[in-house]
Parts: C-alpha cells; structure tokens; sequence
C-alpha cells in the first residue's frame, strides 16, 4: 500500500512540474486518440468481439474496460450489451468484474473530460458573449449543472441506455471553473453512476426472466 501511495505521490509531484498548459496539451492529445480510435472502433463488430473473448475472462474485461473509456469520451453506443453474456449464464463473478471494467473505464474517461471542461470553459463563456442565443444556452447550462450538482450526473448516469457522453461534456464544460464540481467527487459519482446502472439493468434482467420465464 504505501509503495502505491508513494508512485501516486511521485505522479502528481511530476505532473505540477510539467505545468498545466503541457498537462492540457497532453490530455488533448490522448482525447485525440481516444477520438480516432472511437472512430475507427465504432465500425468494429461490438458484439461479434465480445463474443469471441467471453470464454477468455481477462481479455473480455479489457475489451470492455477500452470500450467504456471511448464510450464515456465519444461512442454512442449501449455499453451495458456486454454484461447480457453474465447475466444470462448466471455467472454472478464475471457480472460484477465486468461491472467494475465498465465502472473504471468510464471513470477514466470522466476525469479526462472533466479536465478538458475545466481548461476550456473560459474560452466557452467568451465565445458564448458575442450571440445572445449563445449566452443564454451557457447560462441556464451553468445553472442547471450548478443547481443539480453530484447528484444530477449521479442520476443521469444510472439510467440503462442513457448516453454519457452528452452529460459528462455538460458537467465539465459548465463548472462555473471548477467551483459547481469538484473533481473527485465528480468521478465517485460517475463510477457510483455506473455500477448503480449494472444493478438497475441486473434487477431488471431478474424481473423480466420471472415474469415471462414461467
């Protein structure tokens, strides 16, 4: 543990002294090619890869855990397909580490928005300042971020099928700098959000396999 905490404090120690404008360019830079790989991903047969890594548990994960990342950042797709396979076999272990994949690779791709949202909401509100339809959408976007707070993001993203995307850009790009959100807590309620979704869709699953398995 303390040989963990001591790389974590070794990581931020190197990060302050990169400075926040190359830390920026380098969070851009890896949004970049989340963005590209989203693209080029999103082509991909979701469903024929999961399938074909469902017996070989480690890759399947990290299927998903690449999937989920790309899904908070850019993909519009229902990640919660790939804990269907789990649910369906009754294998309650592969549920709950699949749910985990999804839960930390969303998170990951929260804390890179958000750190996006953060740098470049200034730039936002000054655009915003020469259309009057424009100031208008960014001021009810500050208020409503600021008026639902953690717990807004928090139930958005526990519904099944919701988007991420679209909420997670709201969130971070509305911050009122930073002051609305802060950001550990914007990502627990992010990685809450999704496990909080697995359980909903689990819950479900359960009903309607009773309901309409008799």
């Amino acid at each position: 543990m303390s040989l963990i905490r001591r790389g974590y404090d070794t990581l931020v120690v190197r990060v302050k002294k990169l400075g926040r404008r190359k830390v920026l360019i380098g969070i851009g830079i890896a949004v970049a090619v989340l963005v590209v790989l989203g693209l080029v991903l999103g082509s991909v047969d979701l469903l024929g890869a999961l399938t074909g890594a469902y017996n070989t548990p480690w890759l399947y994960v990290l299927i998903v855990f690449g999937y989920a990342i790309l899904v908070a950042v850019i993909l519009p797709i229902p990640i919660e397909i790939a804990l269907l396979p789990a649910l369906i076999d009754h294998r309650w272990g592969y549920l709950v580490g699949t749910a985990l994949a999804i839960a930390a690779g969303k998170t990951i791709g929260a804390w890179l928005i958000f750190w996006l949202g953060l740098n470049l909401e200034g730039s936002v509100n000054k655009w915003s300042d020469r259309w009057r339809v424009a100031r208008w959408f960014v001021s009810k976007a500050h208020t409503f971020v600021g008026k639902t707070g953690y717990t807004g993001i928090y139930l958005l993203l526990s519904v099944p099928l919701m988007s991420d995307t679209i909420p997670i850009y709201v969130y971070s790009l509305f911050n009122a700098e930073g002051r609305a959100l802060e950001r550990n807590m914007f990502l627990i309620a992010n990685f809450l959000a999704a496990l909080n979704r697995a359980a909903v869709l689990g819950v479900a699953y359960a009903i309607g396999a009773n309901l309409f398995g008799r």
